[in-house]
């Protein structure tokens, strides 16, 4: 018997456990485009939704650890604030990696919008 012959017996014997990997296989090739598409959409919203939140906020120098003077940024055209990671602890209980964040006044006038800030 030649080869061929033992393949297409081969196709025959096995077809049902074939065509179960050949629709697991379709379905997870749909279950995976649908995710990035899923993906897409979500990443495109959030895009969206970032660049609204930041107004009319452009750049942002970082100094990492250190501070600057204020005047740094008032000689640029911006904004000084203070951004550190800290924790908060209230009564018994403990928050932690919480982002802790000192503006001035004219911060406030990057926001697109009135802002009220809710501190509770």
């Amino acid at each position: 018997m030649k080869s061929t012959g033992f393949i297409w017996k081969g196709i025959r014997h096995y077809r049902s456990a074939y065509s179960g990997v050949l629709a697991g296989a379709a379905v997870g090739a749909m279950v995976l485009l649908g995710a990035l598409m899923a993906g897409d959409s979500v990443q495109e919203s959030l895009t969206k939704s970032a660049k609204l939140r930041t107004g009319k906020i452009a750049e942002i120098f970082s100094g990492g650890e250190r501070f600057f003077r204020d005047d740094l940024a008032v000689r640029n055209g911006g904004s000084a604030m203070i951004y550190l990671k800290g924790q908060v602890n209230v009564e018994e209980r403990a928050e932690g990696q919480v982002q802790v964040m000192g503006v001035s006044e004219d911060f406030w006038d990057f926001a697109p919008q009135e802002t009220s800030v809710n501190l509770s």
